[in-house]
């Protein structure tokens, strides 16, 4: 009898350990099948973002602001989040460039790396900054520097600001003859020379720099906002459509008089606010040639406004 019974405990035990092995699955056909699902939830889920992004539309224009623009700047400004966020930046949020070359060697002009605990430049007994040294003991210099942009920072505002802006440059400034009267960049120089009045505002510049690149001089997206409960509404197309500069060279006026007076407007700068903004820039235009063209417009507006 226990001899009977102990064969029956083994073929139950045994049963018992069969089924178990048979309710195991792989590690290897888990991991499998999750990746799967995972990989199609992530599929579901950019769906869900295209979906959202659209969505977009209905924030461009800020009724409670009652500034009401284009709705294709949001999209643009997607685009320029999406784009800043492939460009490297540096520590406090500015892009970083190379530094400037040597006028006179030709040569990148480097600057030497200083080993720093906690942000705080380290230095030795003699009171001398300790270099950073690669594995071969030679000191490390880095090419780049952090670009300043002063003013242009001004572009970081959101689209909703920026409409609202435009709409009191349009309502408040009424003499744009600095704009339409001059024919070319020298014309320009001139007025500002005579003192021609223009857009000071950084804000505003910026605002008519992005939608004239973006939109054009002739750009017919209506910027209303309610004046004694009745709304007033302005396009650029009215201020600026009967303008004979090009646009490339009316962006150049509205990027100078957004840059500060005493620093020099460069291809990076304009580069970085572009990114900033989310502004591509048209065919035929660069950063080059507007950095060259708002530059020169700059030192002028400083040269008038210092009576020099």
């Amino acid at each position: 009898m226990t001899t009977h019974s102990s064969f029956i405990t083994k073929v139950i035990t045994a049963g018992f350990f069969a089924a178990a092995a048979a309710l195991i699955v792989p590690t290897s056909v888990l991991a499998e099948g999750g990746h799967d699902s995972t990989t199609e939830k992530g599929h579901k889920g950019s769906g869900g973002s295209d979906k959202g992004h659209g969505g977009t539309e209905t924030t461009h224009g800020s009724k409670k602001s009652g500034i009401v623009g284009g709705s294709s700047s949001d999209t643009t400004s997607k685009k320029g989040k999406d784009a800043a966020a492939k460009k490297p930046w540096s520590h406090d949020g500015l892009p970083t460039v190379t530094t400037d070359v040597d006028p006179i060697t030709g040569e990148i002009i480097k600057t030497p790396v200083y080993l720093t605990i906690g942000g705080v430049v380290q230095y030795d007994a003699d009171g001398n900054p300790i270099p950073v040294l690669d594995a071969e003991g030679n000191p490390v210099y880095t090419t780049t520097k952090t670009l300043e942009l002063g003013r242009l920072n001004a572009g970081r505002a959101p689209q909703k600001v920026l409409d609202k802006q435009i709409w009191e440059a349009l309502n408040s400034v009424t003499d744009w003859s600095l704009y339409t009267a001059s024919t070319d960049l020298s014309a320009v120089i001139q007025a500002i020379k005579d003192g021609t009045v223009k857009v000071d505002s950084p804000l505003q510049n910026l605002a008519l720099y992005k939608e004239i690149l973006l939109h054009t001089s002739d750009s017919t997206n209506v910027f209303t906002k309610k004046v004694d409960d009745v709304l007033v509404p302005h396009t650029v197309a009215e201020k600026l459509g009967s303008a004979s500069l090009t646009d490339a060279q009316l962006a150049a006026i509205f990027l100078a008089g957004a840059s500060d007076k005493t620093q020099a407007i460069t291809a990076e700068s304009v580069q970085a606010i572009n990114i900033i903004m989310g502004i591509t820039l048209p065919d035929g235009i660069t950063n080059e040639s507007l950095a060259a063209d708002a530059n020169a417009i700059r030192q002028q507006i400083l040269i008038t406004h210092d009576g020099l």
